[in-house]
């Protein structure tokens, strides 16, 4: 049984004419695209019932957040995200926490894994994500317009929405929306993607991330900053990362190694000074010696 089949069912038994191929085309529709027609129609339509309810009214002085993208290592600008904290405190806690440098499984040196043609973006998933989020569910908020940001279930990854896009309502959380940098969003689901399962055929990284204002401009905790591209931060979650432990290991090891070879350079010395001090004793006896033959001499 599929998710859909619950709601399809009480439509099609309202439905009139609904034939056997029809149903079949609705079907290959739903394999092909994971949405079924009559879903889609039923969750569309304004007479299923209720008006879709718009996003909330913009607020400055709710929490803000940014991400700084690159495509194949080339910085392609910013995005800040209004979050609705006084809505949905805990998974805005979450992603917030998740844009620090703190956060074990921050979104710095994250890939965008999935885009999918012109309607959402995902990206955040990280190999050190352990942090699972109690999502409580609000119908009030739904992908109702272009620039959502939501959240899975889980916690585990962000989504991006470019359209209207009620069938994330299923698997995601809206938690916020796109205040500026929609169009960097838009460049990003130009990019071509393989077949199967709708990954980018370039890098798309989430160089840096963090908390700013409600401009975008004065950063208050930023994660990454090791990137060799200007201005931006972080390689991705399986270059970036372990290049980043490398580094921590290489140091690691060469401070060792400094510190060990200090200690062996220290020691001759030392020993060397000893040698010196008994041959100094030993010439200062010879020479007191040397002293007094020649005071008998003289005698």
């Amino acid at each position: 049984m599929t998710r859909f089949v619950g709601d399809a069912i009480g439509v099609r038994k309202a439905a009139t004419g609904y034939t056997s191929k029809d149903r079949k085309r609705d079907m290959d529709a739903f394999l092909e695209t994971g949405m079924h027609p009559e879903v889609k129609r039923m969750r569309e339509s304004e007479a299923f019932g209720r008006p879709m309810p718009p996003l909330p009214t913009p607020l400055r002085s709710r929490p803000h957040i940014f991400f700084q993208f690159s495509i194949s290592r080339k910085d392609v600008g910013r995005v800040v995200v209004e979050l609705f904290d006084d809505i949905l405190p805990a998974p805005t806690r979450h992603v917030q926490a998740r844009c620090t440098a703190a956060a074990r499984d921050t979104f710095a040196g994250t890939f965008i894994h999935k885009i999918l043609g012109g309607t959402s973006i995902y990206g955040g998933k990280s190999k050190h994500f352990t942090d699972t989020v109690s999502m409580k569910r609000d119908a009030s908020l739904r992908h109702v317009a272009p620039g959502t940001l939501s959240v899975s279930s889980d916690g585990s990854e962000v989504c991006f929405s470019l359209a209207k896009a009620l069938q994330l309502d299923d698997t995601h959380q809206v938690i916020g929306q796109v205040t500026r940098g929609l169009p960097v969003l838009e460049q990003i689901a130009e990019i071509a993607t393989k077949g199967g399962d709708d990954f980018p055929c370039q890098p798309v990284i989430i160089e840096k991330c963090g908390l700013t204002d409600a401009d975008g401009v004065v950063d208050v905790e930023v994660a990454g900053g090791k990137s060799g591209i200007e201005g931006v931060a972080g390689r991705g979650d399986g270059e970036g990362v372990l290049e980043r432990e490398e580094d921590e290991t290489r140091n690691a090891v060469q401070a060792a190694l400094e510190a060990q070879g200090k200690k062996q350079q220290q020691k001759p010395q030392q020993a060397g000074g000893g040698a010196a001090k008994k041959k100094g004793a030993f010439d200062a006896v010879l020479l007191g010696s040397s002293n007094d033959d020649s005071s008998d001499d003289e005698s």
